[in-house]
This record gives C-alpha cells, sequence and structure tokens, in this order.
C-alpha cells in the first residue's frame, strides 16, 4: 500500500506496478474444487447398509438424511447438528431480538418442522404417515442466504414396485425419521437426525463429518478402480454432493433453472 511521510496509510490500493503483479497471479491462483454430485451407486449402497443394521443406527439415519437431501436439495446444516456452544449437544438458533420464539431450537430440523397430508389435502398424524399420508410438506427454517428462511415445500409421495427402491419415497422417508426420533429422543426441541449404537446406549446426533465419511466409504466400495473418476476425485464427494445430486437430478427431469431455484431455494443462478 502507499503511505506518506508519517507512515499513514493512503487509500485504498496498492502501487499500479505492484497491482498489476497481484492481478496476474489472482488468474493463476488454484480455485476450490466444486463437489462431485452423488451417483444412483452411491446412494443404494448408503441403502444396502442401512439396511443390514438396526433402525436406530447411524447408518440408518444417514441413509435417510441422503435420501431427503436428495429431494430437498438441504445444506448439511438442515440435518446434521452443527457447531455446538459450551454445554449445548448441538446447534442452536441464537438469542436475539429477531429470533422470537425460534431462540434455543435446533438449526437443523426438529419435528414441528413436517407435516403430513393424506390425498385430499387434509393433515395427518404422523403416527398415520405412513398409511395415510400422500404428501409431506416441509418447513425450512434456516437458509444460508436468508431469503428463502421459513419456507415450505410439499413432497408427493413416490410409489415404486422394486422393493430396492421402495426407500427412495420423501414421505416414507421422513416417516422412518419421525419414526426413530420418537423412539430415541422424543424431544420436541432437539433435531429429528439422531441415532444412537444399542438400546441402551446414550442418543447422539447426526453429524457432518460421518456424512461424508460414509458417502467416501460408499465411494470406494461401488467403485474399487482407483483410476475411476470419483476414487480419484473422492475428497470432492462431501454432504455437498447431496444438494448438487438433487439439483441435477431435477435438470434431467426437465424442469426448468427457474423451477429448479424455487423448488431447491437457490439464491443464485450458480
Amino acid at each position: 500500500f502507499r503511505y506518506d511521510q508519517f507512515g499513514n496509510k493512503i487509500g485504498d490500493r496498492y502501487f499500479p506496478a505492484l497491482q498489476l503483479v497481484y492481478q496476474s497471479m489472482s488468474k493463476w491462483k488454484k480455485k476450490s474444487s466444486k463437489a462431485l454430485p452423488l451417483s444412483p451407486a452411491i446412494i443404494s449402497h448408503l441403502v444396502t447398509i442401512a439396511s443390514l443394521s438396526p433402525q436406530f443406527s447411524e447408518s440408518a439415519c444417514i441413509r435417510d438424511a441422503v435420501i431427503l437431501g436428495c429431494f430437498t436439495g438441504s445444506r448439511c446444516g438442515e440435518y446434521c447438528s452443527g457447531k455446538a456452544h459450551k454445554g449445548d449437544a448441538f446447534g442452536k438458533v441464537p438469542h436475539n431480538i429477531l429470533t422470537a420464539e425460534f431462540a434455543g431450537w435446533p438449526i437443523a430440523f426438529c419435528s414441528a418442522d413436517f407435516y403430513f397430508l393424506n390425498a385430499t389435502h387434509h393433515i395427518v398424524p404422523w403416527t398415520d404417515a405412513d398409511s395415510a399420508g400422500t404428501m409431506v410438506r416441509i418447513r425450512f427454517r434456516y437458509d444460508k442466504g436468508g431469503g428463502c428462511n421459513f419456507s415450505e415445500r410439499t413432497f408427493h409421495k413416490v410409489s415404486c414396485d422394486d422393493p430396492a427402491l421402495s426407500f427412495l419415497c420423501p414421505v416414507k422417508t421422513c416417516f422412518r425419521i419421525l419414526l426413530r426420533w420418537s423412539s430415541i429422543s422424543n424431544d420436541p426441541l432437539s433435531p429429528v437426525f439422531c441415532w444412537r449404537e444399542s438400546p441402551k446406549s446414550k442418543h447422539r446426533f447426526l453429524a457432518d463429518i460421518r456424512v461424508t465419511a460414509a458417502l467416501r466409504t460408499a465411494v470406494t466400495a461401488m467403485y474399487p478402480d482407483p483410476t475411476h473418476l470419483y476414487r480419484v476425485n473422492i475428497k470432492d464427494v462431501r454432504t455437498h454432493s447431496v444438494r448438487v445430486y438433487a439439483c441435477l437430478a431435477l435438470n434431467d427431469a426437465g424442469l426448468s433453472h427457474h423451477e429448479i431455484e424455487y423448488k431447491l431455494r437457490w439464491a443464485s443462478k450458480a
């Protein structure tokens, strides 16, 4: 920067010659890598592993978080516990004048963020959703950009004759999530993505590092060849891969960019 005779900085720009050097260097700066989208093989592996584990297990919790994210395009903060303050088990909405009655709530989804509808658009108890629910309406309380806070989206039941694909339904997935939560925690002000190692062990909340580890384990299992694109770029498989996959899936289904932005609550053209 430029300085006067007394050592005070003049302006906020470099000397012209130095500015050109930095501009040239910035053109060659390596940009951060983009997240790879999930693949059907990765999702299939998560479903298989969860089917071999108890319904209260971490594997089952991760499976349902990923499946729901493939429909909602959720960021990990909506299903993972997030950064917790000292003494807290999960990230919470701060106490201030703007958060009002939601202060102290989990930032991640809680049970009040879900309600189910039948074929005539009447609300049904979540306990009856597996048989009577045809839609689930989800409230997204927190958005990274803030532009879609407290927005709601409706997701319809997906029917499939193939038992291996029957898990890929947003209504059934939300029912499984709440069923697990009710048997483990049942605290209305705790995240619904919880799990435990055994029926008598203390419950835990889903962590993004564990979801990423499960996704990369699936990559290694499904793509054993180390020269495969996903193996070479395995570090680009992370929780954001779920959100990218949701976007590409809607694009492949023929939705316009505007429809994708609305459904997945994208605040930019990215």
